[in-house]
């Protein structure tokens, strides 16, 4: 039985590609996922360059992360958002998200927008938890080995800084995943102007 199809780890190389020429990932440490079926996910692999990517790279695993062929499986680090963000979307019916108990989740990406970094490393060292950015909704920052924060800030945050780990982005759609980190880098950069202006 075939895993997953060809349109889809293409649709996934295209996505790594878009956001390492955009600037938005850095070195090998991303990690892209969207849902193929319940408890089965297309990830990009661990330790390889978004640039690089070929359908053939991406890897099929279960809910924890496991390669579902048996070669290789993601930084168990860097999967930890993935599967919690993920097991809470499988978990939501349309009555839990339409009364805002959590949100539709089938994509996830962990990535490293340098000037929402940037912000949120300035937030960090100031003692504050979160980033305001210009015409932008507040931004979390977590460390990543909180699951149960980490759980209720993706129940209504669509992206989340992650303390030395990245900015994780969740959505029902990998679009809207990707959006969620353009736009907040976006607003970012406008915030900078703005600063510099004044």
């Amino acid at each position: 039985m075939e895993i997953d199809s060809n349109p889809q780890r293409e649709q996934l190389c295209q996505a790594a590609q878009q956001l390492w020429q955009r600037g938005l990932v850095s070195g090998v440490h991303s990690t892209l996922a969207v849902e193929l079926r319940r408890r089965c996910y297309l990830v990009t692999p661990a330790g390889r360059r978004a640039a690089g990517l070929t359908p053939d790279d991406l890897v099929a695993v279960d809910l924890q992360g496991a390669d579902l062929r048996g070669a290789r499986s993601p930084v168990p680090t860097h999967w930890a958002p993935h599967r919690v963000a993920l097991d809470h979307g499988m978990r939501q019916t349309p009555e839990d998200i339409g009364a805002g108990r959590g949100r539709a989740i089938h994509a996830t990406a962990l990535t490293h927008p340098p000037r929402l970094l940037a912000f949120a490393a300035h937030a960090t060292a100031s003692g504050a938890n979160g980033i305001k950015l210009h015409g932008h909704p507040a931004v979390p920052i977590l460390d990543p080995a909180d699951e149960t924060s980490l759980l209720a800030a993706i129940k209504t945050y669509p992206l989340i800084v992650l303390t030395d780990l990245g900015v994780f982005a969740s959505g029902a759609t990998l679009d809207a995943t990707l959006a969620a980190i353009e736009d907040a880098e976006a607003a970012a950069e406008l915030t900078l102007t703005l600063q510099r202006l004044r």
